[in-house]
């Protein structure tokens, strides 16, 4: 298949799709790096003196990625 017939077919299949199914698309593998840095900071946690401030600020990132999968899940496509 050439350059041109992928980039037609990716047109066509993302225009096919439901608005929610595409945004759902984008912030799906969004939630899941967040899930990924709360459970680091569960486990760095354990470390004494630092790990409580280390796993704030991943706890931190993960309501900022929450929040920007809501903001596209928001777009009236």
């Amino acid at each position: 298949m050439t350059r041109l017939g992928r980039w037609l077919a990716l047109g066509l299949v993302s225009s096919s799709l439901t608005p929610v199914i595409l945004t759902k698309v984008v912030s799906t593998p969004m939630r899941l790096g967040g899930a990924t840095l709360c459970l680091t900071g569960a486990f760095v946690s354990i470390l004494p003196f630092v790990g409580n401030s280390v796993d704030e600020q991943l706890e931190k990132a993960d309501r900022l990625i929450d929040e920007a999968a809501d903001t596209v899940d928001d777009i009236p496509i």
